[in-house]
This record gives structure tokens, sequence and C-alpha cells, in this order.
């Protein structure tokens, strides 16, 4: 995985996600162009039946999340402004970490978009201790693209994760639970990418619980 070092705060994820191979990213400016490289090596050594799951968007998604960007934003304008303002429900994904990835990849390698809705007020470790049992549904959403139907050039592969993440920013839109106006919570969950190889899988294909 590769996610916050800041989780690694909490004994408990700390034992049990150094007993693996993790990718954990700190706010070191320095520490943080290395990111890349060690995604690379990371995905480079995956076998047939293991995958590296990716949170493009670097934090969970939350509407004042969105609305801070938007903000920041707005003094630039141009593309980056209106890609912001487009997505609903997801912040806009970071894409040197996943194309990292996706350039290291073994061959017949799936790139699996996940896309989920239910967890949407669960923020913090404290937050998912105390939701479990859970007890409303979670409802999920995957496809899966092969490597060879990735664009090579820069431009191009930033359109097509644009167009990705549009698709998750509809889907959620439409199974997403409706939010009581003055409820401070914000809707609906951050995507996971993960980076699978999977022989068995079909070229594209889509599934949902």
């Amino acid at each position: 995985m590769v996610l916050s070092r800041l989780l690694t705060l909490d004994p408990f994820i700390d034992i049990l996600l150094h007993r693996t191979e993790n990718c954990f990213v700190g706010i070191d400016e320095a520490e943080r162009r290395h990111v890349p490289e060690r995604i690379a090596r990371i995905v480079a050594g995956l076998g047939p039946h293991e995958a590296l799951v990716i949170f493009p968007e670097g934090r969970k998604f939350t509407a004042a999340r969105r609305r801070r960007l938007i903000e920041r934003l707005r003094a630039r304008r141009g593309t980056l402004l209106r890609r912001a303002r487009e997505l609903e429900h997801v912040l806009p994904p970071h894409s040197s970490g996943l194309f990292a990835a996706i350039d290291a990849a073994p061959p017949g390698t799936q790139v699996a978009f996940v896309a989920h809705t239910g967890l949407d007020r669960i923020e913090s470790v404290r937050e998912t201790w105390d939701a479990v049992p859970l007890t409303s549904p979670v409802e999920a959403t995957w496809w899966t693209v092969p490597l060879d139907a990735i664009p090579q050039d820069a431009s191009a592969r930033e359109e097509w994760l644009r167009a990705e993440w549009l698709r998750m920013d509809a889907w959620i839109e439409l199974h997403a639970a409706p939010v009581c106006s003055d409820e401070a919570a914000d809707v609906p969950a951050t995507p996971v990418l993960d980076v699978t190889q999977q022989q068995a899988v079909p070229a594209r294909s889509e599934q949902g619980f």
C-alpha cells in the first residue's frame, strides 16, 4: 500500500503494516520526491497474485477539503481549477505515483479502479473502531484496465486518468446516501486505485455489490 506516515502513530497499524512492503508518505518535501521511485520498486516485484493499493487523492475526501482546494486554485484559474470544480465527490488525483507504478508494472498487470460509498463519515482510526460492526450498507464498484490500453503520451495519460475519475464521481453521485443539510459530515468516499496483476481478469470488466 501507499499511505500516509501519520497512520503509523497507531501502534496496531504500525506493527501490522511494517510486516509487509508498504510505502509510507510523510510531509517532508525532500522525502516525498523519492516516493515515485519507491513505488516503482515495489510494483516491479509484484507476483501474479499480488497488488499495490494506492490512493491518488492523497487524503480522504471531505467537502471542506474540496472547498479549500478550489479556493487555493481560484487565483491560478486554468485547467487545475476547472478539474477540481467538475468533481463533486472526490478530490483530483495526483498522478506521479500512479504513473510510476504503471510504468514499472510487470506484463499482464491490470489497473483496477475501486469506488465506494457508505464509509463516508468515518474520518479517523478511532471512528473506524467505533463504527464496527457497521450499521449501514457499504456499496462499491470496480473496473479494470489493462496496461496496453493506457496511453503512453503524458498529456493523453492525464486525460485518461481524468475520465476515470469522472466515472468514479458519477457513480458515487448515483449511490451515495443523502446527507441532511445540517450535517457536518462530508459525502462520499475516497476511491481506491489498485495496480493489480491478475492474468485471469478479462481485459475490461465491471462488477459491483
